[in-house]
């Protein structure tokens, strides 16, 4: 091996991705943290909407914007990362996360560290997955919830809005009386 390309091959194992290696597990695991609380709040809001309880909904929903504005930043974190990585290494540019988690999962391999970032992820995929099935969950009881309330909307006011309801009104003796009519 030639100095040049033993040089390089020691750096590319050396302190500078090392370094990496260990800011990206650091990101890794902030991100599974962070898709946790997402999660955890994605199961609240559900209850929340089973409960009727809007004002602690409409709450849940700010912490919900705040857990992803700050998963957007650990992705930028991420994006950043990968740029690093790209100097650092030689060979094929790594594009995306699933690049990045090759390029580790190589490297961990030639030093024979733990698949820390690798079982991270196993990790954040699933959560992920299970945030997308609550999520649905929870649009499903919405749209259930919408179209109950527009189907009484309509057996109140009619259908279109016009014409005659499907309830009748009555008066103190219980007799039927007309529908109010709107003047226009």
């Amino acid at each position: 091996m030639s100095g040049a390309t033993a040089t390089a091959s020691a750096s590319a194992d050396g302190d500078g991705l090392g370094r990496l290696h260990a800011q990206a597990a650091d990101v890794w695991r902030r991100l599974l943290d962070e898709h946790e609380s997402l999660l955890a709040m994605t199961v609240e809001e559900y209850g929340r909407l089973l409960g009727n309880e809007m004002e602690r909904l409409e709450e849940t929903v700010r912490e919900k914007e705040a857990a992803i504005g700050r998963i957007g930043r650990l992705e930028g974190e991420r994006r950043r990362l990968i740029d690093r990585v790209n100097d650092e290494l030689a060979g094929p540019r790594v594009i995306n996360a699933r690049g990045l988690l090759f390029a580790m999962r190589d490297r961990e391999a030639r030093v024979g560290r733990d698949r820390r970032i690798e079982t991270l992820n196993a990790g954040l995929v699933g959560v992920i997955g299970r945030i997308r099935a609550q999520n649905r969950k929870n649009l499903a009881f919405i749209d259930r919830a919408s179209r109950s309330l527009r189907e009484l909307k309509e057996d109140i006011v009619g259908r279109g809005g016009r014409g005659a309801p499907a309830a009748a009104t009555y008066d103190a003796r219980g007799t039927e009386r007309p529908w109010p009519t709107r003047s226009r």
